[in-house]
């Protein structure tokens, strides 16, 4: 589905213009996630960032890391770039 991520076309009320959408990335999106239902909460946040084009930051909790780690094999065994889908772990002070 994310392939087919197109423009849109709205319709205008004047024949003279029209409103174009282009979908286009944004740049590093980041995410902090829950403890509970990581495999769910990391999916819903890395897979839209990640079809959309953008790379992505997740800042798993500190009770499910591992679950997180996981998904970022998976995601590059399945071809995502290195880079695009990174985990960062740690105590939230430090880190920001």
């Amino acid at each position: 589905e994310a392939k087919r991520i197109d423009g849109d076309i709205i319709p205008q009320a004047r024949a003279d213009q029209r409103i174009l959408v282009l979908k286009q990335p944004v740049g590093v999106c980041a995410a902090i996630t829950p403890w509970n239902f990581p495999n769910g909460m990391i999916t819903r946040k890395v897979g839209p960032a990640l079809a959309a084009g953008c790379t992505i930051v997740l800042k798993p909790a500190a009770q499910t890391p591992l679950s997180a780690f996981a998904l970022a094999v998976l995601a590059e065994r399945a071809g995502v770039p290195k880079g695009a889908f990174s985990v960062i772990t740690g105590d939230a002070k430090p880190i920001g």
